[in-house]
């Protein structure tokens, strides 16, 4: 950050203060993730592939301060901006989003539509990640055994994969399906 600030070099500031935002967020250091995601975001001449990744770090920032409808606003401008092959990721961020204000149709077609662009871009992690919210949605819609296969299809692609914290998660989403399902 400090070489390419003194350069001038504002792509590269941008994409270190992008990273310095996500591992400030990672570690639970809220405000200074918010700062560094602002500055970042005030960077002019950013190119689109930076400003897709620095709104969608805004979003997952603002998600995780408990501001949803912010996070939304940004999650639909990273949306907008991608050009690249990481549309599925922030289709189904915003459809995680939704899960959290409760719209459950909004996420599910988010959710559907990122299935879509994540498999045709080989994005497994993403794909399970889809398929997770399309269970969870199932789940409140109170289709347990769609919402089971979902989450089973994501479960596999995981444990392929070898994402143990993402293994966890579907075992608990599938646990608290068959809970809700009567199915203790």
């Amino acid at each position: 950050l400090s070489l390419s600030t003194s350069v001038e070099d504002d792509p590269t500031r941008a994409t270190a203060l992008i990273n310095l935002s996500r591992l400030h967020r990672l570690q639970h250091g809220l405000q200074k993730a918010e700062t560094s995601i602002d500055l970042a975001l005030a960077i002019t001449g950013i190119d689109s592939r930076l400003s897709a990744e620095a709104a969608y770090e805004k979003a997952l920032l603002e998600l995780a301060m408990n501001r949803p409808e912010t996070a939304l606003e940004w999650a639909n401008k990273s949306i907008a901006a991608e050009r690249g092959n990481a549309l599925g990721s922030r289709l189904n961020l915003a459809g995680r989003i939704q899960l959290v204000r409760g719209r459950w149709s909004d996420a599910d077609a988010l959710a559907r539509k990122a299935l879509v662009e994540n498999r045709s871009a080989g994005q497994l992690e993403e794909e399970a990640n889809s398929l997770r919210i399309m269970g969870i949605v199932a789940r409140n819609e109170k289709n347990y055994d769609g919402g089971t296969q979902f989450l089973h299809e994501a479960l596999l692609i995981d444990k392929r994969i070898g994402k143990s914290g993402k293994i966890a998660a579907d075992l608990g989403e599938l646990a608290e399906t068959a809970r809700k399902a009567g199915k203790l």
